[in-house]
């Protein structure tokens, strides 16, 4: 177990989340809907894949939701679009944590500031490139993360999270980071997560994003994993955090659909 439970003298309550990324909406369309050859509508294929990844959610009966970055392909998606996919977040009825991506990043005229009365109550994103914690002490859970706030690179896991304690109940500590682990290593790519910076989050759970397939990075010390894109790998990761240990597993939603464009880039380059 990671993250001081073993230390701890607090009650310690199980917590389960759904743990997506790389949604990229918007990346097909602008326009939330599609007509259907019958005439009807239905809603576009990233947007569909995200509703069926937050129904899984529900299905499992996740206590909360983590989006670790390029929720958006883009700022130039319309208010409508995400108007649509603010109704969906709020049909959750659960927590959700957004966490910005290069692709999305955290911007004056990006898409959290632009539309940000589009985004329900239950929806917390962080915002800051220096990092951010989001408490939600009700779910016995707490999320630290660097917002990336420019299309420039930065190192997205190399902040020391503030986490906060409670004497009578652990909260749970996931650090959500969007970019490239290389281990120990170097390599040409951009937004690096090192080994190291993996260890010094002192967390429970690592939830990372950039990566389109289910993977799971690290010594195994610290759980740290990419979820695997939604177009990509037909669902999403659901994580169990108990007093015996955090239990990770991919699981396909109903309408899981792939895209054979959004291959693993890293695959080969990764230096474990």
């Amino acid at each position: 177990m990671s993250g001081g439970v073993s230390n701890a003298q607090p009650e310690v309550r199980p917590l389960r989340m759904l743990h997506t990324s790389d949604v990229h909406l918007g990346a097909y369309t602008s326009q939330p809907y599609r007509e259907d050859p019958d005439g009807s509508e239905s809603l576009e294929p990233a947007l569909n894949a995200f509703k069926h990844v937050l129904e899984l959610g529900v299905e499992a009966d996740v206590d909360v939701v983590a989006i670790a970055g390029d929720f958006f392909d883009h700022v130039r998606v319309k208010q409508p679009y995400v108007e649509v996919t603010g109704e969906l977040m709020a049909a959750v009825g659960r927590p959700v944590v957004v966490l910005p991506g290069n692709h999305d990043p955290h911007m004056p005229e990006g898409i959290y500031q632009k539309f940000a009365d589009a985004f329900p109550s239950n929806v917390h994103i962080i915002a800051s490139a220096e990092g951010e914690l989001v408490l939600l002490k009700e779910h016995g859970v707490q999320f630290w993360g660097q917002a990336h706030e420019s299309y420039n690179d930065f190192s997205p896991a190399s902040a020391k999270p503030a986490w906060a304690d409670d004497a009578e109940r652990y909260i749970w500590r996931v650090a959500m980071a969007h970019g490239y682990y290389v281990g120990t290593g170097e390599s040409r790519y951009s937004y690096q997560i090192h080994a190291s910076e993996i260890q010094s989050l002192a967390a429970d759970y690592v939830a990372l994003g950039h990566i389109d397939v289910h993977e799971g990075v690290g010594d195994g010390t610290v759980p740290a994993y990419y979820p695997g894109a939604p177009r990509h790998s037909g669902g999403a990761t659901i994580v169990d955090f108990s007093a015996d240990g955090v239990v990770v597993r991919h699981e396909l939603h109903d309408g899981a659909e792939s895209d054979p464009q959004t291959a693993n880039p890293m695959e080969a380059a990764r230096l474990h």
